[in-house]
């Protein structure tokens, strides 16, 4: 679920907010429903009719060279298709969103539903960006102490994490869950022998100790109903229409296509976005790697405000990550000493002690650290200026 939220959230601006319009979410409040997943399965559909959807589209203009030049496409080939559409920023990035990361999406359910650990572990490494290109500190630091963790757990339990690293409850080999949601599961169902209100611990107790001989009620009575079961027959997911609804609208935007885009990558509405949103994974693996160097061997990143700013997805919010009412104190204190620091003599040492006495003192609020800065700004040139004179 953090990982369609996270993708969902990144990728709104570029195409997800047109493609859940497509899907019919067009009212305000059921596009805020879309973005924060609030519907497991419904966020499971869209994450599957927009990857296999945006697939075939992607495929498309190479199968159609190949008809062209008489050629048998093949899934090597088409990699090196796609990897010579480097002019083409859209079909870049739509390419590495769904290869990469929708992919990964995909691959991390199956993994959890068959108890496959390779699979899973895979599914987590080619997702990990997600969390750190964009603002998600609980599940950054989640991400880098699990990776950690798997690499030093005893030789046991390794074993037994491999084994179990999810649980059916029916025995059927595609049908596991994770254990923290089987035991949401089990929660859910105790509530549902609760009476409306607040229970009492009593009531709590009560219900607990008999869940066991209330499931067999539940069950002998089903028994006799025309149902049968408790749990409703589900089919198979068929998401035809909504792939073909997805891929009209791609192709009348012609967003992928080579002839009409260029270098700069934009949203399907055609709003130019950040350029660093190109190099979004390459640029969330460094934010990565400074977050490992702190946490495992304690040695400071260096001083760049960008590695504590998410990978920009609009212009806007690069000035609103620039501006300094956006910094933290720190950040702030950092920009002053590398003005000061340009000073010489006598003028750099009394700015330096002006700016210990202003630390110094706890009850200053961040406007006035920026407001130390923008006169430092000011005066710093005029300073210059008399230092080449003399």
């Amino acid at each position: 679920m953090s990982l369609m939220k996270s993708f969902m959230e990144l990728n709104w601006p570029v195409f997800m907010k047109a493609y859940v319009e497509v899907m019919g979410w067009t009212s305000e409040k059921a596009q805020q429903s879309a973005l924060a997943c609030s519907d497991n399965h419904k966020a499971w559909q869209m994450i599957n009719s927009f990857h296999f959807g945006t697939m075939l589209e992607l495929v498309r203009p190479y199968v159609i060279e190949c008809k062209i030049g008489g050629n048998v496409p093949s899934a090597e080939n088409f990699i090196s298709f796609a990897k010579h559409q480097d002019t083409n920023a859209n079909f870049m990035y739509m390419f590495e969103t769904v290869c990469k990361y929708t992919q990964g999406i995909i691959n991390f359910r199956v993994a959890v539903r068959r108890n496959n650990y390779n699979l899973l572990r895979s599914a987590k490494w080619m997702t990990k960006e997600l969390f750190h290109g964009r603002n998600h500190p609980r599940y950054q630091e989640i991400e880098m102490y699990e990776s950690f963790m798997s690499r030093i757990v005893p030789e046991k339990l390794s074993i037994f994490l491999q084994t179990l690293c999810s649980l059916s409850k029916s025995g059927h080999p595609s049908k596991g869950q994770g254990f923290d949601f089987l035991l949401e599961e089990e929660n859910k169902n105790v509530k549902a022998w609760l009476k409306r209100g607040v229970p009492t611990d009593q009531i709590w107790l009560t219900t607990c100790r008999n869940y066991e001989s209330l499931k067999e009620v539940k069950k002998i009575v089903l028994s006799y109903s025309t149902h049968g079961s408790d749990h409703a027959g589900k089919s198979g997911l068929n998401l035809q229409h909504e792939i073909d609804a997805w891929r009209f609208k791609l192709r009348q935007s012609n967003y992928s296509d080579k002839e009409s885009n260029g270098p700069l990558l934009k949203s399907l509405s055609g709003e130019t976005l950040s350029q660093s949103l190109a190099k979004f994974t390459a640029e969330a693996q460094r934010k990565r790697s400074y977050r490992l160097m702190d946490m495992i061997l304690h040695q400071p990143p260096p001083n760049d405000p960008s590695l504590h700013h998410p990978v920009y997805v609009l212009e806007t919010e690069k000035e609103k990550y620039s501006s300094l009412t956006s910094m933290s104190v720190a950040e702030i204190d950092n920009k002053i000493l590398d003005r000061i620091a340009t000073l010489d003599g006598k003028f750099k040492q009394a700015f330096l002690d002006l700016f210990d006495r202003l630390i110094k003192v706890k009850a200053n609020k961040k406007e006035q650290h920026i407001i130390f800065l923008e006169e430092l700004s000011v005066i710093q040139p005029e300073q210059t200026s008399v230092v080449d004179e003399t």
